[in-house]
């Protein structure tokens, strides 16, 4: 997408990290690399303090597009790195979250923003939320259930107002975050 979108704000080589067949077609298209654990941790690290949002996802279009056969599509996982000024799912998010059926899919993965005492009702957390999620309330914000944990409105808070605070534990490992069906990425 900033490739795409020629970004101005983002590394245009932070792109996002695929896993199973996708980063086997994407190294032999020479478009990607091999990377070992330590180093994607220390790419996603990177990508969160740029104020990126980080979303694990299973898209089939994007399988179809990188010439993944219908039958290897559970084999195909992406943890996508994305920019609020170029990721199109971000700039759809408010249309697409009207829609019950996408709505569904895109939830906190156990994170939620919370405001605290320092909020000076400035509206850039209201403006930046994806989901329309955070009003301003008096003297700070109300944030609803709707939150999906992006933490883009913590990012964009210039007195650090917004913080993100863990509303279930993490799960054991990151498949187990997908609900309709489980990838197969380690063959």
């Amino acid at each position: 997408c900033r490739d795409c979108h020629t970004c101005k704000d983002y590394p245009i080589e932070l792109g996002c990290i695929m896993l199973g067949e996708a980063c086997r077609k994407m190294v032999s298209r020479g478009v990607g690399h091999y990377a070992t654990v330590e180093e994607a941790v220390g790419y996603l690290e990177r990508a969160a303090q740029l104020g990126m949002v980080a979303g694990c996802a299973w898209a089939e279009i994007e399988a179809l597009a990188m010439g993944i056969s219908p039958q290897q599509h559970d084999r195909y996982v992406e943890i996508c790195l994305c920019c609020p000024c170029c990721c199109l799912v971000l700039h759809q998010m408010k249309k697409l979250m009207s829609v019950p059926v996408i709505k569904d899919r895109f939830r906190s993965v156990g994170w939620r923003a919370c405001g605290i005492d320092d909020c000076i009702t400035c509206g850039q957390c209201v403006d930046s939320c994806p989901v329309e999620a955070i009003e301003l309330r008096g003297k700070g914000i109300s944030v609803s259930d709707e939150c999906i944990g992006c933490g883009l409105c913590a990012f964009k808070c210039p007195e650090q107002a917004i913080t993100m605070e863990e509303t279930e534990p993490m799960k054991d490992h990151i498949l187990d975050y997908f609900r309709w069906f489980r990838p197969q990425v380690n063959g």
